[in-house]
């Protein structure tokens, strides 16, 4: 049987491991995935066949940019009726194998200087 002594070490041992996981998983570094995606990488996507990853990024950039039209009123791409998301990512796919010079610029950036190419404001 355990003397109050013993007991008390036991506790102050159980405690100092509590208080160790918690400094081990409370301060852990955190890594980022990726900063953000690059024209390079979205090409690469991009050149599979029926990539999922091309294909939504794509369409999340196209969200992105219809709601800041709305928000600061502001126009740089006027997408025509009927336009498929099949349709943008392959602009967007011809854009990037067309300018291979750009690949190291946002992936964003590139979709949305495609598009505006493609779809311009008259």
């Amino acid at each position: 049987m355990l003397s109050i002594g013993e007991g008390c070490d036991v506790v102050r041992v159980l405690v100092l491991l509590v208080l160790l996981s918690i400094c081990k998983f409370g301060f852990a570094e955190d890594k980022p995935v990726f900063t953000y995606l690059t024209g390079t990488q979205l090409n690469n996507e991009c050149i599979k066949v029926k990539s999922a990853l091309c294909d939504g990024y794509v369409m999340a950039v196209v969200d992105t940019y219809s709601d800041m039209q709305e928000v600061y009123n502001q126009t740089a791409i006027c997408l025509r009726p009927r336009v498929t998301n099949t349709q943008l990512t392959a602009i967007v796919s011809k854009y990037l194998l067309a300018n291979p010079e750009e690949w190291h610029f946002r992936a964003s950036g590139i979709v949305l200087k495609a598009l505006s190419n493609a779809f311009p404001c008259n």
